[in-house]
């Protein structure tokens, strides 16, 4: 692209992509267990970085991007300042009304257990698996190009009711499976 576009190309890496519509259960499942309240299995440590963004965010930007610029390569994902799998779990559970209490537990013990990170608990990348830099994402450029971002609290309840009207989505920690390890 930059090769024959020059300095009108553009190429975007987005991380997670996430929102309504989306049925990967990738940030859906958070939605969802939350919005069910009781005691919910959090993974490795409240301060662990996360990093997505909403589909209608990315896809503003991405237009706004190819119509006026500028061209270069971007990270994009979000949000803009630093947010915490805590934070964000908190932000999430608040949005959707739920009672859910988060049980935070080693992640080797939730390892140890059979979950799968990132597909069966998403959000979720252990430390030490080779994949550290991935939640730590430089967006500084495409924030310069004008990316910005809807909070996260209406991402989670836009992508609840969405997920309440589709049905059963891609499997991911069954619940029985949560109750076992919480246990």
């Amino acid at each position: 692209v930059l090769e024959v576009f020059g300095e009108r190309g553009a190429a975007v890496r987005a991380g997670l992509i996430v929102g309504p519509y989306d049925p990967t259960e990738r940030f859906t499942y958070w939605a969802r267990r939350l919005a069910e309240g009781g005691d919910v299995l959090a993974p490795g440590s409240p301060d662990a970085p996360v990093q997505f963004i909403d589909v209608r965010d990315l896809g503003a930007w991405l237009v706004r991007l190819a119509e006026t610029g500028p061209g270069g390569v971007f990270n994009a994902t979000g949000p803009k300042k630093l947010l915490t799998f805590g934070e964000a779990l908190g932000r999430i559970g608040d949005a959707v009304d739920g009672d859910a209490r988060l049980v935070w537990m080693d992640e080797q013990r939730v390892l140890d257990a059979g979950v799968q990170p990132w597909m069966e608990l998403p959000l979720w990348i252990p430390r030490g698996q080779g994949y550290d830099g991935m939640q730590r994402t430089d967006i500084s450029r495409a924030l310069a190009a004008g990316l910005t971002f809807r909070p996260l609290e209406e991402t989670a309840r836009d992508t609840l009711a969405w997920s309440r009207e589709a049905g059963e989505q891609r499997p991911t920690l069954s619940r029985e499976k949560e109750a076992e390890i919480l246990a």
